[in-house]
């Protein structure tokens, strides 16, 4: 099973055990996992989570995560794009939300490198599926790297980024650059605001969330002197 940078940079962290990726079909997407961990046995821990998981959809309850005991390890399941899951084996006692960060930018480059992948070719079958989503992602890094050094507001709103949402928050507001089709450097106040609200949306906790948004905010105020007004509707003034 070939490694994802995003799967592996999970591994990397020291709570973490395994974690691989798996579609609807029950297809292993990618996974970085010890050596014992082989692929049949993934593929039958996937039929399992599944089984439980298709147990709570008929109990018409709807998660986008959900957390499982397994061999004295929390398995915790991510739910991403269409169809897609993140399966995450974690050292018992861990708190989950210690793990957020990491775990909602490795989320942020599995989607993206999945609607790249499928955009570029929907025939291909599933081991080119998996270099494609590895390449896509190795591209996401790349991906006007040199562009926003060079825009002042982008690193500005970068800092701010990277307090309340830690080494990630950079990466974090490329991507929402990414995600809005937004080329640099910033031309209007909304597109600075677009790219700060897709950060905020993987801020869980409500009171840093407001924050985030409120120094944003105003750090956007100072930056939007000397860019294009939006275009807005405004009713006709009457002489």
């Amino acid at each position: 099973m070939k490694e994802i940078p995003a799967l592996t940079r999970l591994m990397d962290l020291e709570e973490v055990a395994a974690v691989f990726a798996y579609s609807d079909e029950q297809k292993l997407l990618g996974a970085a996992v010890p050596d014992h961990y082989t692929e049949p046995l993934l593929e039958q821990l996937v039929m399992r989570i599944e089984q439980v998981l298709t147990l709570t959809r008929k109990a018409q309850i709807e998660a986008k995560e959900v957390q499982f005991v397994f061999e004295g390890l929390t398995l915790f399941i991510k739910g991403y794009g269409i169809g897609h899951c993140l399966a995450i084996f974690i050292a018992s006692g861990t708190d989950i939300s210690l793990l957020r960060q990491p775990i909602n930018l490795a989320v942020v480059n599995l989607d993206s490198a999945s609607h790249r992948r499928v955009e570029a070719d929907t025939s291909l079958g599933n081991t080119d599926l998996i270099n494609a989503a590895h390449r896509a992602e190795l591209e996401l890094i790349q991906t006007n790297t040199d562009t926003l050094a060079e825009d002042e507001r982008f690193n500005k709103l970068a800092i701010v980024a990277d307090f309340f949402l830690g080494p990630v928050g950079k990466e974090i507001l490329e991507y929402g650059v990414r995600e809005h089709k937004i080329n640099l450097p910033f031309r209007t106040k909304a597109e600075m605001v677009r790219v700060v609200d897709s950060a905020s949306k993987l801020i869980s906790n409500v009171d840093y969330k407001k924050m985030f948004l409120d120094e944003s905010a105003e750090l956007i105020e100072r930056l939007e002197i000397g860019l294009a007004p939006d275009m807005t509707s405004e009713e006709p003034v009457e002489e």
